[in-house]
């Protein structure tokens, strides 16, 4: 009996902390959608000019390069300046926007000579690349390897086994993989009656790279 009441409660705890966080999420999205500007600008006035940092050592060309329009309607002439424009944008070209994630770098232009729009996109690798826009070209160079050690905490409860478990350490990451070193307290009454400690080391290997 007690056993029944004990999963039913852990049911109707779990569907509230289900409808709470919808209820959360539907208030998010209410918060992202509404218009906001983040931040406040200080100018900073510098008696030196303007210096762009040099290009790094290699340049990334872009994976895809769209052309917008109609303007772009002889098929030699549309080759011809999609190889310019993977070479170089050229001074004249405006920058309308840019639309960056983790793994793409989107870059719009309008160019005057032809009254027409185009895109470059760049695959990044920003775990392992920085990167530099400048002169009409993306370069890139290798990030060399940097150990971050970052704190973490957990506590954990197996139900059916009736196992607690809660611990306190260290982890770091590389590409591929994910380290965590720390002390481990457990209660398994199943298996000893008294609490026990234990050193543990996990090592968590990324499939999604």
């Amino acid at each position: 009996m007690k056993y029944k009441i004990a999963t039913f409660l852990l049911l109707g705890i779990t569907i509230i902390l289900c409808f709470g966080y919808l209820h959360q999420k539907q208030e998010i999205s209410k918060l992202n959608a509404q218009s906001k500007v983040i931040g406040k600008t200080d100018t900073i006035y510098l008696n030196k000019p303007y210096k762009p940092v040099k290009e790094y050592g290699t340049q990334l060309l872009p994976r895809y390069v769209f052309l917008y329009g109609n303007t772009w309607t002889d098929k030699k002439e549309r080759d011809n300046i999609a190889d310019t424009i993977s070479n170089q944008v050229s001074k004249e070209d405006s920058l309308v926007q840019m639309l960056l994630s983790k793994e793409d770098l989107s870059l719009s232009f309008f160019r005057p000579s032809t009254e027409s729009f185009f895109t470059e996109k760049f695959n990044l690798d920003l775990e392992n690349f920085s990167y530099n826009w400048v002169n009409g070209n993306l370069t890139q160079k290798k990030v060399g390897f940097k150990l971050k050690l970052e704190p973490y905490v957990y506590a954990k409860y197996r139900y059916f086994n009736r196992m607690a478990d809660a611990g306190i350490g260290i982890s770091f990451k590389t590409r591929n993989l994910h380290y965590k070193l720390g002390l481990n307290g457990f209660y398994y009454p199943c298996l000893q009656d008294k609490l026990g400690t234990d050193l543990e080391f996990s090592i968590t290997y990324n499939l999604k790279k």
